[in-house]
C-alpha cells in the first residue's frame, strides 16, 4: 500500500488500515497525526500542514512562521507554536494559543513540503518580540529586513495599536534597542553587551578607509573596533586570514578586540572593563 502524501490522523488511519500503521510508509508527528516516513519532519511548512490536519483553521506563528518566511536565524529548537481562536490545544511539542490575528495579517503559504495559514512576516516577528527574552526579540528584529520587515514602520504601529495583547511594552523596549546593520544574532549579542556596559557610540558594519574591511561594531573617531568572530574562525585557513587582516587594521591605527561566545557570555563583565580600558586609552 502506498504511503500518504499528506498527515493523517490516527483516529481517520485506523479504520482503513487497522492497528499496524508503522508498516504503512508513515511515522508518528505528534500525538495522534503520522506524516510520510519520507516527510522532512524538521521543515516549517511540513511543520504547519501537520498543524493544519489537527487543528484546521490554525495559523503558524512566533518562531515557526518567521522560519517559514525564511528567517536567517531562527532556533535550533523551537515549538509548534500557532494562533488556534478559541480552541483548546493540549499536545506536547505544541503552543496552540487562544487569540485570534488580524485577517490583514495572515497569509497563505505553500511549497513542496506543505502548505498552510501563518502569520505574516511582520506579526511573527511581533509575537517573538513580546514573548520571552528581551535579548533574543532583539535579535529577531534586528534581521527583520531579511524577510523584508522594516521593524520601526511595520512592528512597532502593532505595539502600538490600542487592542489589548500582553507584552506590547517588551516589544517597544527590543524596537528601542534594534539596529538592522547587524549581521548574526552574535554581533546583536555583542552590541547589547557593549550598550549594557555603558560602551556607547558604536556603530555597526562601519567601513575601514583605505581598506577593503567593514567592522562588526567600531568608534571611527577613537578608531576603536570590536567583532564576533564565531565557530568557522577557528578554521585555520579562516585564522591565517584573520591575522592578516587584524594586523592591517593595527598599521591603519586600529585598535580591534575580537570576541568568542565565551566572552560575550560568561567573562561579559572582563569583556567590557578590557574594551573601556581601550576606549579611555584612545581618549573617549
Amino acid at each position: 500500500m502506498r504511503p500518504d502524501p499528506s498527515p493523517r490522523r490516527t483516529r481517520d488511519l485506523v479504520p482503513e488500515r487497522g492497528r499496524r500503521l508503522h508498516s504503512s510508509g508513515l511515522v508518528p508527528h505528534h500525538r495522534g497525526l503520522w506524516v510520510p516516513r519520507t516527510a522532512d519532519r524538521h521543515h516549517p511548512l511540513t511543520r504547519i500542514t501537520a498543524i493544519t490536519a489537527l487543528y484546521p483553521g490554525a495559523i503558524a506563528t512566533g518562531w515557526l512562521a518567521a522560519d517559514a518566511h525564511g528567517h536567517p536565524f531562527p532556533p535550533r529548537d523551537y515549538p509548534d507554536e500557532f494562533a488556534a481562536g478559541s480552541t483548546r490545544v493540549r499536545r506536547p511539542g505544541m503552543i496552540g494559543r487562544q487569540y485570534t490575528i488580524p485577517r490583514e495579517h495572515v497569509c497563505h503559504l505553500t511549497g513542496t513540503a506543505g502548505a498552510g495559514l501563518a502569520a505574516s512576516p511582520a506579526w511573527a516577528l511581533f509575537d517573538i518580540a513580546r514573548r520571552g527574552d528581551l535579548t533574543d526579540a532583539v535579535c529577531a528584529l534586528d534581521a527583520g529586513p531579511s524577510i523584508g520587515v522594516d521593524p520601526e514602520l511595520d512592528v512597532r504601529p502593532l505595539a502600538m495599536n490600542p487592542r489589548r495583547i500582553p507584552g506590547k511594552r517588551q516589544v517597544l523596549a527590543a524596537l528601542d534597542l534594534c539596529d538592522t546593520g547587524a549581521q548574526s544574532p552574535w554581533e546583536t549579542r555583542t552590541r547589547l553587551l557593549l550598550m549594557n556596559h555603558g560602551l556607547t557610540g558604536f556603530q555597526t558594519q562601519v567601513p575601514v578607509p583605505g581598506l577593503p574591511y567593514h567592522l562588526d561594531l567600531g568608534r571611527r573617531e577613537l578608531k576603536v573596533g570590536v567583532e564576533y568572530d564565531g565557530e568557522h574562525h577557528r578554521d585555520p585557513a579562516q585564522h591565517a586570514k584573520d591575522l592578516t587582516r587584524w594586523n592591517r587594521l593595527r598599521r591603519a591605527g586600529w585598535l580591534v578586540y575580537p570576541l568568542t561566545t565565551t566572552m560575550v557570555t560568561r567573562d561579559a563583565q572582563a569583556t567590557a572593563a578590557d574594551i573601556r580600558a581601550g576606549v579611555r586609552e584612545r581618549g573617549g
